[in-house]
């Protein structure tokens, strides 16, 4: 019985990252970032249930939120949940759109 309410937890804290993970993002059409559009933010969404793993569930508001705003390209979570990545979009003077965000 153990052994199944783990197989649950791992599943619900795992499954919804895999699914988002599996989502098209921007790179797959133009895979074109310059290092000069890209922002790095140190965020807390690693997942409390696995050591050194994102939380699908905490990260994927924020992330498509991020997305949904006119100035960003696409945005990233790393593996640990430590770090967002911002690509801006291209033409916006990088300064300006950068200062509207504070995570």
């Amino acid at each position: 019985m153990h052994r199944l309410y783990s197989l649950l937890a791992a599943t619900l804290c795992i499954g919804p990252a895999m699914t988002w993970a599996q989502t098209p993002s921007a790179t797959m059409t133009n895979p074109k970032v310059s290092a000069d559009q890209v922002s790095f933010y140190a965020v807390p969404l690693a997942c409390p249930a696995a050591h050194n793993l994102g939380c699908g569930s905490a990260a994927k508001p924020v992330l498509l939120a991020l997305e949904k705003k006119n100035t960003v390209q696409e945005a990233w979570l790393d593996h640990t949940g430590t770090t967002v990545a911002i690509a801006w979009k291209k033409g916006l003077q990088a300064t300006h759109a950068r200062r509207k965000y504070v995570l």
